[in-house]
């Protein structure tokens, strides 16, 4: 197409030009999405998968009628999807909302040895950073 009209450039160069520089459009992209996660008063996800040069990926969609959100992934897992929430943070905060809600979710007990070692945050209003959920996750 670019050839038609008197463009000579190679296909491996309409690529580095696709792809180069992309690091502030992610960072747009979460932006747009932590933005979003803070003012919405509901969202829905989605996600599909399809296979890429014979490696399975996911496409997860999050938003509501205000904001969209799209993230390609090697992964549909509980715990890929709570990352993607996070929007590029690595911290989740588990409250006194949360620990109510897990019983009603068919969460593990909080009150188990498991769960037993899981920090409280302060207040139902915590801010990221107040719990670093890494090792724990993989637990509940």
């Amino acid at each position: 197409m670019l050839r038609g009209i008197g463009v000579l450039i190679s296909k491996r160069q309409v690529v580095r030009l696709l792809i180069a520089g992309k690091q502030s459009f992610v960072e747009e992209a979460r932006a747009v999405l932590r933005a979003g996660l803070t003012c919405a008063a509901w969202i829905t996800a989605d996600d599909t998968g399809a296979r890429h040069e014979g490696k399975n990926g996911f496409c997860a969609q999050i938003g509501n009628a205000h904001f969209t959100y799209f993230a390609t992934t090697g992964s549909k897992s509980r715990l890929n999807f709570l990352e993607l929430l996070r929007a590029g943070h690595d911290d989740y905060v588990v409250n006194e909302q949360a620990l109510a809600y897990m019983p009603t979710a068919r969460s593990p007990d909080p009150s188990s040895p498991t769960s037993a070692s899981i920090p409280i945050a302060s207040s139902p209003t915590a801010r990221p950073g107040t719990f670093i959920w890494t090792n724990s996750a993989s637990r509940l």
